[in-house]
């Protein structure tokens, strides 16, 4: 039974398209696999968000882990790791 997405019966389902993103995303999938998730995003709006949102905190997550930190972050960090580590 496939999943129906704003009406639309769809041949791939929206729990496959999720598992599948990260390779969507890097272009590593098989051309039709490519097309046929292309296509389902254009029809099915949740999917189409998952895919934004998706893009949105690996580029997030992508910033955040590009700056290095300073000496004294590196520190305050390491000391409130200590803290949570004693008092678990």
């Amino acid at each position: 039974m496939s999943k129906t997405c704003s009406g639309l019966s769809l041949t791939l389902r929206c729990r496959e398209i999720s598992s599948s993103m990260l390779d969507y995303l890097d272009g590593s999938l098989p051309p039709e696999e490519m097309l046929m998730i292309s296509e389902h995003m254009r029809l099915c709006p949740d999917c189409a968000c998952f895919k934004a949102t998706y893009v949105a905190t690996t580029d997030l997550c992508a910033k955040a882990f590009s700056r290095a930190l300073t000496d004294t972050q590196r520190e305050q960090l390491c000391t409130k790791l200590r803290e949570a580590l004693r008092t678990a």
